[in-house]
């Protein structure tokens, strides 16, 4: 993945691995079918993953509602 096609979260959040991607996107699998993401923060690795469905976790339930209403958009 080149770093031009990463998608950068739109939050800014602590910890976040929008500079990390190219080397993570390759550790995993061509096709998945479900994606756990269990500690979602900014959200920059699902948006950069390509899965059937997604499941996305945070210890801030604000957080994940603010999540779900970029996702309905």
């Amino acid at each position: 993945m080149s770093k031009n096609k990463i998608k950068r979260s739109p939050l800014f959040y602590v910890g976040d691995k929008y500079k990390l991607m190219a080397q993570i996107s390759e550790l995993f699998p061509k096709e998945i079918n479900t994606f756990y993401e269990p500690f979602v923060g900014g959200g920059t690795v699902f948006l950069n993953i390509k899965a059937n469905q997604y499941f996305l976790n945070d210890i801030n339930a604000h957080l994940i509602k603010l999540h779900n209403t970029l996702i309905s958009y």
